[in-house]
């Protein structure tokens, strides 16, 4: 919202007051056992999800639509890799939609749940077309003396994607496309770009 808060936070309750100084509460019987999560099989379809950030002077809106996803058998608690699959359609929300462009990504995820934090390894080929790249100039604008009034980008390649002690890490290998580019600065206030 314009506060710069989630909608998800007006749903959390506070934390409830901690017990006085030498007060004990006696745990259950699951309190040392963590949760375990998983599923034999997932396959999502026809999902959506919009994308609304009403914290900027500009607001950013984005609608996915046509979201499906499947991935293998997984396990919170077992390390391992299954296959995941993703396609969508991305495109801008409000006034301002459009053809939405084209998503999808295919391969293998790996999980080890090493402690204090699990490992996360996605290797996939990722595909995208048309993504409405100027949608998301609101959060580049003050840095910037140009006006993106239109850039759709596209990507065909290989995506790495891996969490690691120092952080997250991000690899790419292929070949990047920016289709009906133009642009205008802001002063003075002249065409820049356009093709």
């Amino acid at each position: 919202d314009s506060g710069g808060r989630w909608m998800v936070q007006r749903w959390l309750r506070a934390p409830a007051d901690t017990p006085p100084a030498g007060a004990s509460a006696s745990p259950g019987p699951d309190a040392e056992r963590p949760w375990v999560l998983g599923w034999t099989g997932l396959d999502l379809q026809a999902s959506g999800l919009r994308f609304r950030d009403q914290a900027l002077a500009k607001p950013v809106a984005l609608d996915v639509s046509g979201w499906r996803t499947t991935m293998g058998p997984w396990r919170s608690d077992a390390a391992g890799r299954t296959a995941v699959a993703v396609e969508a359609r991305v495109g801008l929300g409000g006034a301002d939609r459009a053809d939405p462009g084209r998503l999808s990504l295919q391969g293998q995820l790996g999980w080890t749940p090493a402690q204090p934090t699990p490992g996360v390894q996605l290797q996939a080929q990722l595909n995208a077309s048309a993504l409405p790249l100027h949608g998301l100039e609101p959060y580049v604008s003050e840095y910037l003396n140009l006006e993106l009034l239109r850039a759709d980008a596209g990507y065909r390649g290989r995506l790495e994607l891996a969490q690691r002690p120092a952080g997250w890490q991000l690899a790419l290998a292929g070949d990047v496309a920016l289709d009906e580019w133009r642009a205008n600065t802001l002063s003075p206030s002249e065409e820049l770009l356009a093709w």
